[in-house]
């Protein structure tokens, strides 16, 4: 990551062709390009006369573990490529900086794209990490604005500043938001209770989902099963990576982790639209409850809801905000 300082101390970042590389290679955009690749196969089968399918099918079937192995690599490969020539293109010089006290980033190689966003507009920093992010120690900081931009924006948040460290992201982020501070609190995470009930409610669906393939469509249906370690993983990431947390200076942090991907939303008091509790009587018995944020985003408004938290902990930060 390039950092400049320019007259009048006002910061800059132009991204370095390594991170560049690194971002694109870490973006989970191939898994539904891989879903894509699977929707035009189901399209084609459908022009393709049925004798042809069955014959070709037959052929799977008789082929080794290791061809069929080797022809998953080759659909994931091609959509990896395809998803880092995206994000390439559309990342590719990219730079922020302060000008006129607005924050402008300009970024892409075929459309270049300049978004300006006024600081008063920037209702929350998100620190997003997806799991290979994660394991590397690297996180994307994003905002989300009350503006035109963040409608814009084909993400649901603004860029803010795309890969660079995860220890050093609070550090780097605060040039430009001011009011973001240096350190955070440790979170009060999901309790057990909750993880189970987050893990619980991945499984029961797609077991019901594997069972009902499995019989209508057997004996190749049964091969539905290879989603239920994902499914448990996509539950236990998500029990493992939801908490909150206040700073000293009123600052919400609110993190999930839903579909591997972790972010932690940084939130001013004053920018809280509305904050609510839900559970239903068997969560009530249990000591646990939803927190709902609302914020503006563009023209509209995002929910950032964090599941499973005992009561306790939701009763506090509700106090918190309604006493403010």
């Amino acid at each position: 990551m390039t950092e400049k300082v320019s007259e009048g101390y006002e910061p800059s970042y132009q991204i370095k062709g390594r991170d560049l590389n690194l971002y694109a290679l870490t973006s989970l955009g191939f898994f539904p390009l891989v879903l894509g690749f699977l929707a035009i196969y189901n399209r084609l089968s459908n022009a393709i006369p049925q004798k042809y399918l069955d014959s070709a099918m037959e052929t799977l079937v008789h082929e080794s573990g290791l061809i069929l192995s080797l022809l998953a690599l080759v659909i994931v490969l091609l959509a990896l490529g395809v998803s880092y020539l995206l994000v390439l293109n559309r990342y590719f010089g990219f730079e922020v900086h302060q000008e006129k006290e607005q924050l402008v980033t300009t970024k892409g190689l075929l459309q270049q794209n300049v978004v300006t966003a006024r600081p008063e507009k920037i209702q929350a920093v998100v620190i997003s990490q997806s799991f290979l992010r994660q394991a590397l120690k690297l996180a994307t900081i994003q905002l989300v604005l009350a503006s035109q931009a963040a409608n814009d924006e084909q993400d649901e948040d603004l860029v803010l500043l795309p890969v660079l460290s995860q220890g050093q992201a609070l550090k780097k982020a605060s040039r430009f938001v001011k009011w973001l501070p240096q350190k955070t609190p440790n979170l009060q995470m999901v309790g057990r209770i909750g993880r189970w009930r987050l893990l619980r409610n991945m499984l029961l669906p797609t077991i019901l989902l594997v069972v009902s393939v499995g019989v209508f469509f057997r004996p190749y249906g049964w091969l539905a099963t290879i989603l239920l370690p994902f499914a448990f993983w996509v539950g236990h990431y998500a029990g493992a990576n939801s908490g909150l947390a206040v700073t000293n200076s009123d600052i919400l942090l609110a993190q999930s982790g839903h579909l591997l991907t972790r972010k932690m939303y940084l939130i001013p008091h004053n920018k809280i639209q509305a904050l609510s509790m839900k559970q239903t009587v068997w969560m009530k018995k249990a000591g646990l409850s939803h927190l709902e944020i609302v914020l503006r985003s563009g023209n509209s408004q995002h929910e950032e809801e964090i599941r499973y938290l005992p009561q306790e902990q939701v009763e506090k930060i509700y106090q918190w905000y309604r006493q403010k």
